[in-house]
């Protein structure tokens, strides 16, 4: 689901095929959800009222993230060196029914929370990589939750480890973005 203006509508965004690079391994990295996010996706119906889903947004083992998260990053076509974030990851989740059911995805590769640590922890120990730092990413929005307007915000995107080299990633086969 997606918000275009006024309307919720349903888009399939299937992970693009091709050569891709992990330059970052995220450890607890925050998901700072992009603006076509419907509101209600950050909401939280508790016994108390309609909350933001504050443990969704992360970070934390219950975040849309999970606890590790990898960024699919494309070198530029124009020879630069430089890359380019595709805006898919792969990652742990908190919703571990999303991936053993039929969850729907962004065009990202979400893994059950132990697989996506394992391959974080494989990655740490078979690629060189820098020490972890905390990188501050400002990130603010307001959610309406029927008449009422509640603010949420983040600094700390996560901790960002660089991997060196990057590791290369090959997609194959193109995913519906449906389990």
């Amino acid at each position: 689901r997606e918000q275009l203006g006024d309307v919720v509508v349903l888009k399939e965004k299937p992970s693009p095929t091709g050569a891709f690079a992990w330059r970052w391994l995220w450890a607890a990295p925050a998901w700072y959800a992009p603006p076509t996010t419907p509101d209600d996706e950050l909401l939280l119906r508790t016994a108390a009222g309609v909350v933001v889903n504050e443990e969704g947004i992360g970070p934390g083992y219950r975040s849309a993230y999970g606890l590790v998260m990898l960024q699919h990053h494309q070198a530029d076509p124009n020879g630069t060196g430089r890359f380019a974030d595709t805006g898919v990851r792969t990652h742990g989740t908190g919703d571990v029914e999303s991936v053993i059911v039929a969850g729907v995805s962004h065009g990202c590769h979400r893994l059950l929370p132990l697989l996506a640590i394992r391959l974080g922890g494989f990655l740490l120990a078979h690629r060189a990589h820098g020490a972890p730092e905390p990188v501050e990413d400002s990130w603010a929005r307001d959610v309406r939750a029927g008449s009422r307007v509640l603010h949420v915000e983040r600094k700390l995107r996560g901790m960002r480890v660089e991997l060196t080299p990057p590791v290369e990633v090959f997609v194959v086969a193109e995913c519906s973005g449906e389990g």
